[in-house]
């Protein structure tokens, strides 16, 4: 109906004015960080599909596999922000780790002050930050997003807002609803090939 086209128009509308504001922070916390620009990253779209047992917990199965370039260890996210990693790999399937599982451990940046942290599942629907710097103070409402340490998952991937628990400790409330997942996205990263002997034997202050 009319109504409904109207409604649907003024949601897109909405959804464009999160991306230009997601689209302005992540370019002022490169600015902040000194960060480099990284390439386009080539993104493919997957459907999940029924989940099967398991030895993890919170995981998802999706219809791309290795025939499509996923790989173990790469990104995957949802329409708003990172879900989780890829743990295995079939020829035309793919299993995804979620970000609440017990065995998902992924670096990020809580911003604006630049605190790194490594963001853990436990089996619980929010994530939890570790290993944070002592005598860190933990702004509710910040930004976390991830922080590219590694190599395997990009920089800059919205991943959610911090909270406080009653007890003060920080969780992350996620960007994305891990319930209610129809498709989402792998972020194809390339390995990156160690340099050969010769070459590293011509780089500053190899040899000494």
């Amino acid at each position: 109906s009319y109504q409904e086209l109207q409604l649907e128009n003024q949601r897109l509308r909405e959804q464009v004015v999160e991306l230009q504001r997601n689209r302005v922070l992540l370019d002022r916390y490169r600015e902040l960080l000194a960060l480099p620009v990284e390439p386009e990253l080539h993104v493919i779209s997957a459907r999940v599909i029924a989940d099967l047992q398991s030895p993890f917990v919170r995981t998802l199965v999706a219809n791309s596999g290795r025939l499509a370039g996923v790989k173990e260890g790469q990104a995957v996210t949802g329409g708003r922000g990172l879900i989780g990693r890829i743990v295995s790999v079939g020829r035309v399937s793919s299993r995804l780790l979620l970000l609440t599982d017990f065995n998902s451990h992924v670096p990020v940046l809580i911003m604006p002050d630049n605190i790194r942290a490594i963001l853990s599942g436990s089996n619980a629907d929010n994530p939890v930050l570790r290993f944070l710097p002592k005598n860190t103070v933990i702004r509710e409402g910040a930004q976390v997003v991830t922080s590219g340490d590694g190599g395997q998952v990009p920089i800059g991937i919205p991943v959610g807002v911090v909270r406080i628990d009653d007890d003060g400790h920080p969780f992350v409330q996620l960007q994305e609803d891990l319930h209610n997942l129809s498709y989402v996205r792998v972020i194809l990263t390339r390995d990156i090939a160690p340099p050969r002997e010769t070459e590293a034997q011509t780089l500053p202050g190899a040899g000494r």
